[in-house]
C-alpha cells in the first residue's frame, strides 16, 4: 500500500470516528446510553433482519434506477454491476464530501471501462438525481401536511421543506431552460462562474470554480433535457423505479417499528421518513450526520412515540440506511477501483431487461 493510500485511509477513519462521535452527541441529548442499549437488545431480531434485507433490496433497486437513468442517455449498464459501484460511491461521498462528485467519478470510471461515454454518464447521474428527488415530493408533502394537521410542524421543519423545494424546483427550472432556451442557460452559468470567482478573489481564492465549469455544467443540463425528449420511455422507467425505492425504504423503516413492538400511524411513519431525507439533503453536515437522527427522533416523540423507542428506531434505520452501505462500500471500493484484468473486454454489453 502506498503512502498516499495510507494517508487517505487514515483520513477516512478519522472522519468516520468524528461522524460516530457526532451521532453519539446527538443521541445523548435524548436518552442515556444504558437505556438505549437495553432497549436495542430487546428488539425482535427477526424483524431487524427483515429490515436489513429490505434495505439491501432498496440499494439494489437504486442501482436499477441508475441503470435506467443511464439508458436515458444511451449508456448501457447492468444493475448487478452498478450495485457495488453505488455502495462504493456512498463511502466516497461520506468521507470526501464534494457535492457527490467523488462518488460520481466512480460511475463515470465504470462506464468508461465498459466502453461507454463518460460525459453521457455524468448527464445520466443528473437525471438519476432528478428522479430521486422529484419522486420524494409526494412523501414530503404528505408528511408536512400530516404534522401541520396535528399542529406539530416546527419552524425548522418548514424551513427544511422550503429549502428542499427551492433546490428541486431550481433543478427542474434549469432543465426546462436547458430545453427551451439553452443559450440563456449558458449565459446564466457563465455569470455564476464569474460571480463565484469574484467572491473567491475577496478571500484570496480567485479560482473558486475551475476553468470551464460554466460550459461543462450547461452542456450537461442541455444534454439531459434532450435525452429526456429523445428517450421518454427510459426516463419514465427511471421515475417509476425512483418512486418504488422510496416505498421500499419506507417499508424498511416500518420493519424496525415492528422489531420494537411500537405501534405507529402511517402519517407519523411518512413524516419521520420524509423529513429525515429532507434534512439529509439540506443539512450542512456530511451525509446529514446527527441532523437526520435528530429530526426523525423529534418527529416521532412529538407524535407520541416513547423517547427511547424513538431514538432506537431512528438509529436502527440510519444504521442500515447509511452505516451498513458505508462499511460495505469501503470493503468493495478497492475491487471497484481496481484495473480490469488483462484480457477482460471493456466494450459495453447489452443492458439487462
Amino acid at each position: 500500500m502506498s503512502s498516499s493510500e495510507t494517508d487517505n485511509n487514515l483520513r477516512a477513519w478519522i472522519f468516520i470516528i468524528l461522524m460516530v462521535a457526532l451521532t453519539g452527541l446527538v443521541v445523548s441529548r435524548f436518552a442515556d446510553f444504558q437505556s438505549l442499549i437495553t432497549t436495542l437488545i430487546k428488539g425482535n431480531w427477526y424483524w431487524v433482519l427483515v429490515g436489513v434485507a429490505i434495505h439491501i433490496l432498496y440499494f439494489y433497486l437504486d442501482a436499477v434506477v441508475h441503470k435506467y437513468s443511464f439508458a436515458t442517455v444511451e449508456v448501457k449498464s447492468r444493475a448487478s454491476e452498478l450495485f457495488p459501484v453505488l455502495l462504493s460511491a456512498i463511502a466516497v461521498n461520506a468521507v470526501a464530501p464534494t457535492g457527490g462528485t467523488g462518488g460520481g467519478a466512480l460511475f463515470i470510471d465504470y462506464a468508461v471501462r465498459k466502453g461507454q461515454s463518460g460525459a453521457r454518464t455524468a448527464v445520466g447521474l443528473i437525471l438519476g438525481l432528478m428522479a430521486d428527488l422529484v419522486t420524494l415530493i409526494p412523501f414530503i408533502v404528505a408528511g408536512v401536511f400530516f404534522l401541520r394537521a396535528h399542529r406539530e410542524l416546527k419552524y425548522y421543519e418548514t424551513l427544511g421543506f422550503l429549502f428542499f423545494l427551492i433546490f428541486i424546483f431550481g433543478m427542474i427550472g434549469v432543465l426546462l431552460l436547458a430545453y427551451w432556451k439553452p443559450k440563456i442557460l449558458q449565459r446564466i452559468f457563465k455569470w455564476l462562474y464569474r460571480a463565484a470567482n469574484r467572491i473567491g478573489n475577496w478571500f484570496h481564492h480567485p479560482n473558486l470554480l475551475p476553468e470551464g465549469w460554466d460550459a461543462k455544467n450547461a452542456a450537461e443540463f442541455i444534454a439531459g433535457a434532450r435525452a429526456i425528449r429523445d428517450h421518454p420511455r427510459e426516463f419514465t422507467y427511471t421515475m417509476v423505479w425512483g418512486m418504488a425505492i422510496h416505498i421500499v425504504n419506507l417499508i424498511g423503516l416500518y420493519a424496525f417499528f415492528l422489531a420494537y413492538q411500537q405501534p405507529v400511524r402511517l402519517g407519523t411513519l411518512v413524516a419521520g421518513f420524509s423529513l429525515g431525507i429532507v434534512f439529509f439533503i439540506v443539512s450542512v453536515l456530511p451525509q446529514g450526520i446527527g441532523a437526520v437522527e435528530g429530526i426523525m427522533t423529534l418527529i416521532f416523540i412529538s407524535m407520541g412515540i416513547p423517547r427511547t423507542n424513538a431514538i432506537v428506531i431512528s438509529l436502527a434505520f440510519r444504521g442500515v440506511n447509511f452505516w451498513l452501505p458505508l462499511i460495505a462500500g469501503f470493503i468493495l471500493l478497492r475491487k471497484v477501483t481496481s484495473p480490469p484484468e488483462r484480457g477482460t473486454p471493456v466494450q459495453g454489453e447489452p443492458a439487462e431487461n
